[in-house]
């Protein structure tokens, strides 16, 4: 091994450095998901409804833009509407408009809190927008033309607010290049930091930097490469690649500063004998974990998953044989790094209380232990799916504030379309299935969080229709052509998805009531979409953990080629898991698309700390526990430590993160490492003192 590794070590580092300039390139590639596409749970149900509305009313998204003045009736604010309304029209991207202009300021009952607030004082104008699935720059244009007319008209006594999916979705995507010139900075700044403050040596730091670095140009120059964009959970992929490579070059930079000799190409090839198969194995249990995500319905979370596993192989690869290989060129320091400061002599001391207190307390430590995993299954047991764009965003956010004053004074911004067709496919008779139809929206519209609701009942009931746009009749916006399907627009307030699927499910009951066997109802939408995807969060997380856990666990038992070491890892990493639970259960922090990872890509990491610990316990063992524990943690605890402060501080950077399920997702992640480093520097020893009590060995 000496002599090949010291053959081929310059033409792997020129490689390297070849392929980096040529993944750097491809970065430049890199986009932003413009329309939140990527975000969208490809479920078949759900795609099906979405089909079938646009097939049948070829209408896109909405946008509601509402207007408060106290001479809305007067003259000038007549004026005043007509000139915004016009001026709103003229916006690309607007198929059509609906407002009090078209009305001729003569607004039916029916349309009262859409159109015209109860108290008169504010207005509402409905923007029903063009598909722009297929140009996704065409939601940034119409937002900029639609800020410029808003901005034209805005002053005085006049308050003007804007609210919608589509501007939720043009905000995601700001959001997402914020947090890209903020994420990589800043962990770059905060790993370099930890490891100057660890190894205390300038080469400690710049080299795993340089192959985090080299490791992030890999891996989203392959994103880049397979037509990947960034969203508010793929912009997670620089500082979590980044924090991972960083954990690989450490425990090789530490362990080649352990080594015997002052040969630099001897402690290099030492460390890669030493540690290539925990090591190996290790980003083997992080690729499993991120892998198990593929289960996700929703294809931004499958992405992270693939990319942050391929990440990790590159770590693997670049970080463990690059960084041996800068190494066996460097000259070999002086001083033990250990005992130079007082940081590390403080650490000694802490890894020698954690042993001896695993050694002599071992059974208690277990029991203590088995009752904080009772206490985590009742505290998980809490934790419920919930999903709230508005909340996600902030409520400092100007479209938040927009949002909720919309709500208050007029309609609500969550919309649920439902489609009604007769079961035996026949056209809708008239008058007989609409008395059905308007019992059946009247109790809808009496439903607790619903602000209106429009179909083709209240249309008739007017005497006539009101609106403008692309259609020449504004029934056409309500029954499809061949009369088939009627639709009902219901508009709630800003709800999270866990009210917004209790409203579904009574806006089904009351179908089961008022409309029976004879009628079919599909429920589709933007909100109804973010209502069901919802649902499945928790089923898709169990899955990806069921999965993620038992891979692991059965991959470390086949190389470690011992079922003992395998019932001894499940402890130490499942505890872990189950307290962060708890915390989010008695916490109240919610079920969202990005909390719903942790548990996946956790088990996975934690379990790092397991293998190098088990590995170093297997390399020791000399027939003595005590002695080996005590050894293992004066050793291999250090880099453990190391790594989880690298790892944790580095997650922790996107705390600073404009989304709440991304801070979440990285308050919890480091959370959890720090809480997998104690149960492995504590209870993992004891779990191996009492299993060598019972040994026939021992014995």
């Amino acid at each position: 091994m000496d002599a090949v590794f010291q053959r081929f070590r310059v033409p792997l580092l020129v490689v390297m450095g070849l392929l980096t300039l040529a993944a750097g390139w491809s970065c430049l590639g890199l986009k932003v998901d413009r329309d939140n596409r990527s975000m969208s749970a490809d479920l078949p149900e759900l795609v099906a409804g979405e089909e079938k509305f646009a097939n049948l009313f070829r209408e896109g998204e909405s946008v509601l833009v509402a207007v408060s003045r106290p001479d809305l009736f007067e003259e000038a604010g007549k004026r005043f509407q007509t000139t915004l309304t016009e001026d709103l029209a003229g916006i690309e991207g607007v198929a059509g408009v609906l407002g009090l202009v078209d009305a001729g300021f003569s607004v039916p009952q029916h349309f009262v809190g859409l159109l015209v607030s109860d108290d008169r004082l504010t207005a509402g104008i409905q923007l029903r927008l063009k598909d722009f699935s297929d140009d996704p720059d065409a939601l940034d244009r119409f937002v900029e033309d639609l800020e410029r007319v808003i901005e034209k008209h805005r002053g005085g006594t006049t308050r003007i607010a804007v609210a919608g999916i589509p501007l939720e979705k043009h905000e995601s995507a700001r959001r997402v290049l914020r947090d890209q010139r903020i994420f990589s900075p800043l962990c770059f700044v905060v790993l370099g930091l930890v490891m100057l403050a660890v190894t205390r040596r300038l080469s400690g730091m710049l080299l795993p930097l340089g192959f985090a670095l080299m490791t992030i140009v890999w891996t989203l120059g392959c994103y880049a490469g397979s037509g990947g964009t960034l969203n508010m959970i793929t912009s997670l992929l620089p500082p979590v690649i980044m924090t991972l490579s960083a954990s690989t070059t450490i425990h090789v930079y530490m362990e080649w500063l352990r080594g015997e000799g002052r040969d630099p190409l001897r402690r290099a090839t030492d460390a890669l004998r030493r540690l290539t198969r925990p090591c190996l194995l290790a980003s083997a249990t992080t690729v499993l974990g991120f892998l198990s995500l593929m289960f996700s319905d929703t294809p931004a979370v499958r992405s992270f998953g693939l990319f942050a596993a391929i990440g990790v192989v590159i770590a693997f690869v670049v970080g463990f044989a690059g960084m041996a290989a800068v190494l066996s060129f460097m000259r070999v320091p002086q001083d033990d790094h250990r005992q130079a400061s007082s940081l590390g002599r403080a650490l000694s001391r802490l890894l020698a209380g954690s042993g001896e207190l695993a050694i002599r307390h071992s059974g208690k430590i277990v029991g203590i232990t088995l009752l904080l995993c009772v206490l985590g299954v009742v505290g998980a047991g809490k934790v419920r799916s919930n999903t709230d764009l508005l909340s996600f965003l902030g409520e400092e956010s100007i479209l938040v504030r927009d949002t909720r004053y919309i709500d208050e004074h007029l309609t609500g911004t969550g919309v649920i379309e439902l489609l009604l067709d007769r079961a035996d496919g026949a056209p809708f008779r008239f008058p007989e299935d609409l008395e059905k139809v308007a019992a059946f929206e009247s109790k809808v519209h009496d439903l607790d969080h619903v602000k209106h609701t429009l179909g083709i009942v209240d249309l008739l009931a007017s005497g006539g229709g009101i609106g403008a746009g692309a259609d020449s009749s504004p029934a056409r916006a309500l029954v499809s052509a061949d009369g088939r399907t009627l639709r009902v627009s219901v508009a709630a307030e800003s709800l999270g998805t866990r009210e917004g699927a209790v409203l579904v499910e009574e806006i089904r009951r009351i179908a089961r009531e008022e409309l029976g066997e004879s009628f079919r109802l599909t429920e589709t939408g933007a909100y109804y979409r973010i209502i069901a995807e919802s649902n499945q969060l928790t089923a898709s997380q169990l899955k990806s953990f069921g999965v993620a856990l038992v891979s692991i666990l059965l991959s470390i038992g086949l190389v470690f080629r011992s079922l003992r070491f395998l019932v001894l890892a499940i402890l130490p990493n499942v505890a872990p898991l189950l307290l962060t639970a708890a915390i989010m259960g008695f916490g109240g922090i919610d079920l969202s698309t990005g909390t719903s990872m942790i548990a996946s890509v956790m088990i996975g990491i934690a379990v790092d700390d397991t293998i190098h610990f088990l590995a170093a316990f297997r390399r020791q063992d000399r027939g003595n526990v005590d002695d080996t524990i005590r050894t293992v943690l004066g050793t291999t605890g250090i880099s453990l430590f190391a790594t989880t402060l690298a790892l944790s501080l580095g997650f922790w950077v996107a705390i600073f993160g404009s989304f709440q399920p991304t801070v979440y997702f990285a308050l919890l992640s480091g959370i959890t490492m720090w809480l997998a480093l104690a149960f492995d520097l504590v209870v993992l020893p004891a779990c191996l003192k009492v299993a060598a009590k019972y040994s026939p060995q021992q014995k």
